[in-house]
């Protein structure tokens, strides 16, 4: 989680009900307080309402050591909610990097499966091969676009 810390921005979609803020809106994540809690905002923005459950995906409020707040927590849906389109990305230092990632095999994404994937996996997986095959592939990607867009500065980083 340390290393994620203002490295990793996830995209999340806030349900607020009974307040007179929007109810349905987009947040990002990009402070963690631990590992627990990055795993519960990486599982938050993937969360499909009936299919993981009836209700938000709930994240629970995290203070950093100091006492002031990193995350206010609350009752989060999948992030694809929100299309690339809508939700502006943006590089706040010319040190960034952006990186759209799809496991669908959007082909805006720098990091996608080669060929869309049925959407109907998302309900109906494939055999446990195929979604060993999907992740290799997707490894493979994520390894090449790290070796087409790395400095030699910033491999030693990565080795890490």
């Amino acid at each position: 989680h340390k290393r994620a810390n203002g490295r990793l921005r996830v995209l999340l979609t806030r349900i607020q009900l009974w307040t007179l803020k929007p109810a349905v809106r987009p947040e990002t994540v990009s402070a963690f307080g631990s590992t627990q809690h990055l795993k519960q905002v990486l599982r938050a923005s993937c969360h499909i309402p009936f299919l993981a459950g009836p209700l938000p995906y709930h994240v629970p409020r995290q203070d950093a050591p100091d006492g002031s707040m990193l995350h206010a927590g609350g009752d989060f849906i999948d992030g694809l909610y929100w299309p690339s389109v809508l939700f502006m990305w943006r590089q706040f230092d010319r040190a960034d990097t952006l990186v759209r990632v799809s496991g669908i095999g959007n082909p805006l994404a720098a990091i996608r499966p080669p060929l869309p994937v049925p959407l109907h996996w998302v309900v109906l997986p494939p055999p446990p091969e195929t979604l060993w095959k999907l992740f290799a592939c997707g490894y493979h990607d994520a390894a090449q676009w790290l070796a087409d867009h790395t400095e030699e500065g910033e491999a030693e980083l990565l080795a890490e």
